[in-house]
């Protein structure tokens, strides 16, 4: 299993969460789609609670890499993806490549 870690705050500014949602849930394989939100002052903490294939956690961290940390230490995968939040994977079968080239 593949575990991706997005790390968020604020992110419904940029418009691309739905995207990336939409494409993490697309993809092909056993994934466990993790968010770590720090507080937000948009609705993006509400976007991913509502979706539930994401393992949505709430963190007091100030910066990405502490949200990535929080989100490495809470995966049960057996590898972990850091997924940037304003990026898309290729369609539907990234993840099973990454897990082939493991």
């Amino acid at each position: 299993m593949i575990s991706v870690i997005l790390p968020c705050i604020n992110e419904l500014r940029h418009g691309y969460l739905p995207q990336i949602m939409a494409n993490l849930h697309a993809q092909k394989g056993d994934k466990e789609l993790i968010a770590v939100v720090s507080p937000s002052t948009d609705d993006t903490m509400a976007r991913l609670q509502a979706d539930p294939g994401f393992r949505v956690i709430e963190s007091v961290a100030q910066n990405r890499a502490q949200r990535l940390n929080v989100g490495i230490q809470a995966s049960q995968g057996e590898i972990v993806l850091l997924h940037h939040p304003a990026t898309l994977l290729p369609p539907e079968d990234a993840l099973m490549q990454i897990e082939q080239a493991f």
